[in-house]
């Protein structure tokens, strides 16, 4: 029990030292790489600002034309027997099987 004292009294001093240091000192690498994030958001907000002007300051193209190109004149055809229909609005052919002879 006598002995158990000592090493008490040494684990409440190591203790103590160790609250009374305080929090550790901010690590000076992370201070840089804040520093070089903060230097690397100007640079990239100058560089925003500078294509914002030459966006507002670059002549407007070529506008395209509102006239729809002309459709081609010649309609395609199909072979003899094919009928062409439509559902919604989508081309289909009913295609016979065997085609009747001609009379």
């Amino acid at each position: 029990m006598k002995a158990s004292i000592p090493i008490v009294i040494a684990a409440v001093v190591l203790v103590v030292a160790c609250l009374a240091l305080g929090p550790p000192a901010p690590d000076r690498e992370r201070d840089d790489v804040i520093a070089r994030l903060e230097q690397r958001i100007d640079t990239l907000e100058r560089r925003v600002e500078m294509l914002e002007k030459k966006l507002h300051a670059a002549p407007v193209g070529r506008r395209s034309s509102t006239t729809r190109p002309a459709r081609p004149s010649v309609r395609p055809s199909h072979p003899r027997g094919w009928r062409r229909k439509e559902f919604n609005g989508i081309p289909y052919y009913v295609i016979p099987l065997k085609l009747a002879p001609k009379r």
